[in-house]
C-alpha cells in the first residue's frame, strides 16, 4: 500500500520458506501514459508497463534498505536511499514499510522490485514485482 504521503508498506507470503530477501527494495517509476500519434508511437522503441509509450521507462526513484542492527548506521547512501521503519522476514513472510516523503510525489507507474539475496552480495532473482498507480 502506497499511502497519499508517501509511505510504503508492503507484506507477502513467500512462496518457498526459507527464501532470503535482499537488504534492498527497489522502487521504480513510469510515467503516466500519454496519447500519441502513429508516427510518434513509431518513433518510440520502448514500451514501459505501467506508462506507456516514453522514452523514460521503469526509472528507479528510491530504494528502500533494511535498518542496520543497533548502534550501525550507514555511511554512504543516496539521496533516493531510505531506511525501512519497520523490516521483518521470516521463513515464511516478509514485511516492511518506510516513508519515501517526496520521492513518489509524481503521478505515475511506481513498481516495487523485491530481490531474492544469493549470499553472494548479488541480487539473483525477482520475487516480486508489484505496480501501484499514483494520480493528481
Amino acid at each position: 500500500m502506497l499511502t497519499a504521503g508517501g509511505v510504503l508498506s508492503l507484506s507477502l507470503a513467500k512462496k518457498r520458506a526459507g527464501v532470503h530477501i535482499a537488504p534492498s527494495v527497489t522502487i521504480n517509476y513510469d510515467p503516466p501514459p500519454t496519447t500519441k500519434t502513429p508516427e510518434q508511437i513509431n518513433a518510440i522503441r520502448s514500451y514501459c508497463v505501467g506508462g506507456g509509450f516514453s522514452p523514460e521507462c521503469g526509472d528507479p526513484v528510491a530504494g528502500v534498505l533494511k535498518p542496520l542492527p543497533s548502534g550501525w548506521h550507514y555511511s554512504d547512501i543516496d539521496d533516493t536511499d531510505v531506511v525501512a521503519d519497520r523490516w521483518t522476514e521470516t521463513a515464511d513472510s516478509f514485511s516492511f514499510s518506510a516513508d519515501l516523503g517526496g520521492l513518489v510525489a509524481k503521478a505515475g507507474v511506481y513498481t516495487v522490485v523485491v530481490w531474492q539475496d544469493s549470499d553472494t552480495g548479488r541480487f539473483s532473482e525477482i520475487l516480486l514485482e508489484l505496480s501501484a498507480v499514483r494520480s493528481q
